[in-house]
């Protein structure tokens, strides 16, 4: 049986919830996107349907150049799980400091070597528009999970500081 709440507590939960999405909208407005391949993606398995992209989330008050993660979401390469393992995440690393980036690679039905050509052309993306967005081109870290975390592990970023540990040594300050 499921409990039933006060006429005042579900108010303050509508509030919480309505408070979150416009926070979230107003940072959806911040944000651009960026094709990865405008001209079409190599090795593609779908016809060229899906569009790899990175959804750039900026640091909003960054007066000087800052450290960027490329966030690459899970989903078992049969999706991406972009909210909470992409928007979420990047949220997170602009409150610790640091531009954020999530990566839409592609998935299902495009195999090897698809998302790999990705994340390497989401971090060189980075570092060749570091002066316009204000990134410190030295300190891109990637950040993967799950399927995205394979990706980045294959990518073996040699050079790059974990995300982790950038996001680790922030919360200790």
């Amino acid at each position: 049986m499921q409990q039933q709440h006060s006429p005042r507590r579900h108010s303050q939960r509508l509030s919480r919830t309505l408070r979150h999405l416009t926070q979230r909208e107003a940072s959806a407005a911040d944000a651009s996107e960026l094709l990865l391949w405008p001209d079409g993606a190599p090795d593609s398995s779908d016809g060229g349907a899906f569009q790899p992209s990175l959804d750039i989330r900026l640091h909003p008050t960054a007066t000087t150049p800052l450290g960027a993660v490329l966030v690459l979401p899970g989903g078992g390469y049969g999706g991406r799980a972009t909210d909470h393992e992409g928007y979420q995440i990047a949220e997170r690393c602009n409150n610790a400091g640091y531009h954020a980036f999530i990566l839409q690679y592609r998935v299902s039905p495009n195999v090897h070597p698809a998302p790999l050509l990705d994340v390497s052309r989401g971090i060189r993306l980075i570092r060749a528009h570091a002066e316009e967005w204000g990134v410190v081109p030295e300190q891109v870290a990637v950040l993967g999970f799950s399927a995205g975390g394979e990706q980045r592990q294959s990518k073996n970023c040699c050079g790059l500081t974990t995300a982790l540990h950038i996001l680790t040594h922030t919360q200790a300050r």
